[in-house]
């Protein structure tokens, strides 16, 4: 089952009226061990009883990909500088 299909189930038991607990009681006596964890009912039981609608998960915030290596260690070497001398890791000169 697939957590679309897991988020559909937790949203027409929270239309029922039961719990979390009762929840997670049906979702362990129907899937077993595979069924899903009992935070992810309550995380998800919460949305609904808010009036959430959507079964879709929100969109993560991503850090940008067009970051490179060198921007980052010249960051970190800018930034710590402040603590401790810094030796520049290309020119080897004491900032």
């Amino acid at each position: 089952m697939d957590k679309i299909e897991y988020r559909a189930v937790i949203k027409f038991f929270v239309k029922e009226g039961l719990t979390t607990n009762e929840i997670h009681s049906k979702f362990i006596k129907v899937y077993g061990d595979s069924s899903t964890s009992f935070s992810t009912i309550k995380k998800w039981a919460a949305e609904f009883k808010l009036g959430r609608t959507s079964l879709e998960g929100n969109p993560r915030e991503r850090h940008s990909k067009s970051t490179t290596t060198l921007e980052i260690i010249d960051f970190i070497q800018f930034s710590t500088c402040f603590q401790h001398p810094c030796v520049h890791h290309q020119e080897n000169q004491l900032y």
